[in-house]
């Protein structure tokens, strides 16, 4: 999914469950997409920083910028560079934005420790701390935050817990369960012994090959498969190799830390924080019944959604 659009940039309130989650629908914009990629990549060659002793990568793109900064969080298995399209189209098209995009630790190029100091294990407590601290420490400026998947949860765990660091929040297809989903994972969580954890690799190995990975990509990008090319996949493969990620996706997946659900979260998020929700309806994982949910939890979000 390749999603280009102007943050924040609707003011339109909606009232009911099917009039926010349905009235706002937007075809997909290729051109915009596509425009990006005649844009200069140096930007994608990345910076170093230190957080909490672990280093990690991030990129950016008009870092002098004087309007209020972008931050994109990727999602599970993602990193900064799959905002390809996007971060480049913003920079140019928002003036004189400053737009960042971050490795969370444990995926792309950043670190992958076994043992993630400060926390128990890799869960959103740890990445929202991350998404949060990476604002304060390298940005330097309340920031417009904008997260896929699990970034969006990461991202509504910052905006809830570190507000002074966010000036607004916007969810691309989130994932994150509910309070009630997390009691239940709590009590039935699996075993971290050998058999669990021998089984998790069989299944990551299975998933580090590059025909798996690119149909497993056709089943997202539904829009426009086009963009599941080398330069994606690679970007998928080539962090699954490096030292430490079969640990990362164990304790992210069989061990994850689970933190407070997503409707505890948006009832802690500031009534003055905008919050914003950017949709694909084709997700097979991320599905628009979270949004519908979502609405529902906080009915001031903005809606924009798309469609094949």
């Amino acid at each position: 999914m390749a999603f280009v659009v102007s943050i924040f940039g609707s003011r339109q309130r909606l009232t009911s469950r099917q009039s926010r989650c349905q009235m706002s629908s937007t075809p997909v914009v290729k051109e915009a997409a596509r425009t990006a990629i005649s844009v200069d990549p140096a930007w994608r060659a990345g910076r170093d920083a230190d957080w909490r002793g672990h280093n990690v990568k991030y990129c950016v793109v008009n870092e002098d910028g004087e309007g209020t900064p972008l931050v994109f969080v990727h999602g599970f298995g993602a990193s900064a560079e799959h905002w390809r399209f996007n971060v480049p189209e913003l920079a140019s098209s928002a003036g004189s934005r400053p737009v960042y995009a971050i490795d969370l630790l444990g995926f792309g190029r950043s670190e992958k420790p076994s043992d993630p100091s400060g926390f128990d294990d890799y869960g959103v407590r740890l990445w929202g701390a991350q998404v949060a601290e990476f604002i304060d420490e390298v940005v330097r400026r309340p920031s417009v935050i904008v997260g896929n998947s699990l970034g969006g949860y990461a991202c509504l765990f910052a905006a809830a817990t570190f507000p002074q660091q966010v000036q607004a929040v916007s969810l691309v297809n989130a994932a994150g369960p509910k309070e009630a989903d997390i009691e239940a994972y709590k009590e039935k969580k699996r075993g971290t012994g050998f058999l669990s954890r021998a089984l998790a690799y069989g299944g990551f190995l299975l998933l580090r090959t590059g025909p798996r990975v690119k149909s497993v990509l056709n089943k997202v990008y539904t829009n426009n498969q086009s963009n599941v090319d080398d330069d994606l996949v690679k970007l998928i493969l080539e962090p699954a190799y490096t030292k430490g990620a079969f640990d990362v996706f164990f304790r992210s997946t069989v061990r994850i830390s689970p933190g407070p659900g997503r409707d505890t979260l948006l009832r802690e998020i500031p009534e003055t924080m905008p919050v914003s929700l950017i949709w694909g309806k084709n997700d097979p994982w991320c599905k628009k019944e979270i949004a519908e949910d979502l609405c529902d939890l906080l009915p001031r979000i903005e809606v924009r959604t798309f469609y094949k």
